[in-house]
């Protein structure tokens, strides 16, 4: 038996139970918050030099950036097929982390499939685009890179290195803490290959993940001024990490002791019911979700676990704690549910040698795996019910809002002001800083879905508010949504 846990049956349960998570309502994608902004707006532009440069939008994650308007907005407004490939990356740097985790004597196990693609608290980094086009292309590129990496060191071919130093480049171009994690692995991968063969003079390798990191700085340095969004790149500093290294360790608690209940038990149960609900359709998905289900603890349940690593549990604790440090760099520390999905292959490691120990019997580790992939699941069709809705409702506002405005607004001739009569809100399992949030929370927000959706950027700022106490109407256009959503015009006298 080959030491892995790939295999074709494996793959193809795997890859099913992914298409099921994130089309769980149909193919189809439900756009929120940034998601008009970067991939309905930016593409607007003649010159996307403005986007890059004007907005600022390459000041920070410079490849994210030019991702946004050049491909993934190319497929708006119907971003399923965008989702489609942002999934077969998430799976690709799946196998790819096996792999390497498999060539370094790390035990992987059928559990961080299960875990690493289903997994419904790190859903909002997985299927939100604003998010995934971030943290899922920069994972794929961390795993291609390691991978190049162990071929070279192996093989030793030039053109293994050249193309390992070049995705070693690229991982660092997304997120930062993707950019944390590719060095990390990287640096782990060169020790122990030179120290466990005797190789000392591979140690120059750790210049490729040095050199990367240090233009990344330098970058994020020269960037710092670069349009309206070059203050971001500016904001990192050092002062109060002890104050922010604890309140990071606090949203790091909290997301996986209420958040991991609320998104995996409650949303199962609200899941459920959502199935339920759903008529044919809901019969339909409960029944893929069953067989889908049965083959990823059937494929799993076929394989042998094993554990060799002796330095698992520090080498995990490293590979989940570290990516997470770049948080306590600026004011604010904003550790969310996307923020975990960069520790899922440092959760991997830490835990690989307890499941491999503690599911020698079959029959227990098939059991375990049926009920794992049933709960995520079922948790997924909770999440993906919850970015619907609160898509559809946005959806549902805006086109009133366009119905209303008049000339001058839609020339870019003068601005709006929305007066809201209560919050636009859904009932949701797990209400967390901006998980799935309405776009009429913030101005930057609804303009920018406002102008997707008119595939007009000339529109100005529509800012909401709840009353027009101390708000400049003069020289704008007012209008008013009741609390039934719908929204009327008014004459501002």
């Amino acid at each position: 038996m080959k030491k892995t846990t790939t295999g074709l049956f494996l793959d193809t349960a795997f890859a099913a139970a992914l298409l099921i998570k994130v089309f769980s309502a149909g193919f189809s994608y439900f756009c929120v918050l940034d998601d008009y902004v970067q991939y309905g707006c930016y593409p607007l532009y003649d010159n996307l030099s403005r986007v890059y440069f004007g907005i600022g939008t390459a000041s920070i994650r410079p490849l994210a950036a030019f991702f946004d308007p050049a491909v993934w907005g190319a497929f708006f407004p119907n971003m399923a097929l965008a989702l489609l490939i942002l999934c077969a990356l998430l799976f690709l740097s799946a196998k790819l982390f096996d792999r390497c985790f498999t060539l370094c004597g790390i035990a992987v196990t059928p559990f961080f499939y299960a875990v690493y693609l289903l997994l419904p608290l790190g859903f909002e980094g997985t299927y939100w685009i604003s998010a995934s086009s971030r943290i899922v292309v920069g994972l794929f590129f961390t795993a291609l890179t390691a991978y190049l990496l162990i071929t070279y060191l192996k093989k030793r071919n030039a053109w293994q290195l050249v193309l390992y130093a070049v995705c070693s480049l690229a991982s660092f171009g997304f997120y930062e803490s993707v950019t944390v994690l590719s060095g990390l692995i990287q640096g782990l991968i060169i020790l122990k290959f030179a120290f466990d063969e005797k190789q000392y003079k591979r140690l120059w390798l750790l210049a490729v993940p040095a050199l990367c990191t240090a233009a990344v700085l330098v970058y994020y340095k020269l960037a710092a001024h670069i349009g309206a969004l070059g203050s971001r790149a500016a904001e990192f500093s050092v002062t109060h990490i002890g104050a922010r290294l604890g309140e990071l360790f606090s949203q790091f608690g909290y997301i996986f002791t209420a958040g991991l209940y609320r998104t995996t038990a409650a949303g199962f149960l609200d899941g459920l019911k959502i199935l339920m609900q759903n008529g044919v359709f809901g019969i339909v998905i409960s029944i893929l979700i069953l067989c889908v289900s049965i083959l990823c603890a059937y494929a799993g349940g076929k394989y042998k676990l094993f554990a060799k690593a002796k330095l698992c549990v520090p080498l995990g604790l490293l590979l989940i704690i570290l990516p997470l440090l770049p948080n306590i760099l600026v004011p604010d520390v904003w550790l969310t549910y996307r923020s975990i999905v960069v520790c899922l292959p440092g959760f991997c490691v830490l835990f690989a040698p307890l499941l491999a120990l503690t599911f020698q019997n079959r029959c227990a580790k098939t059991a375990a795996l049926f009920l794992l992939t049933s709960v995520f699941l079922v948790g997924c069709v909770n999440e993906v019910h919850t970015y619907k809705a609160v898509s559809e409702l946005d959806g549902q506002i805006v086109n009133e809002v366009l119905q209303h405005l008049d000339d001058e607004v839609l020339t870019g001739k003068k601005e709006t002001v929305l007066v809201l009569s209560q919050e636009v809100i859904i009932p949701q399992t797990s209400f967390y800083k901006d998980h799935v949030k309405s776009v009429f929370y913030a101005d930057w927000a609804v303009t920018g879905a406002v102008r997707a959706c008119a595939r007009n950027i000339k529109i100005k700022t529509i800012t909401p508010v709840y009353s027009l106490e101390n708000v400049d109407t003069e020289g704008k256009q007012v209008l008013y949504m009741d609390e039934y959503y719908h929204v009327t015009e008014e004459t501002n006298e």
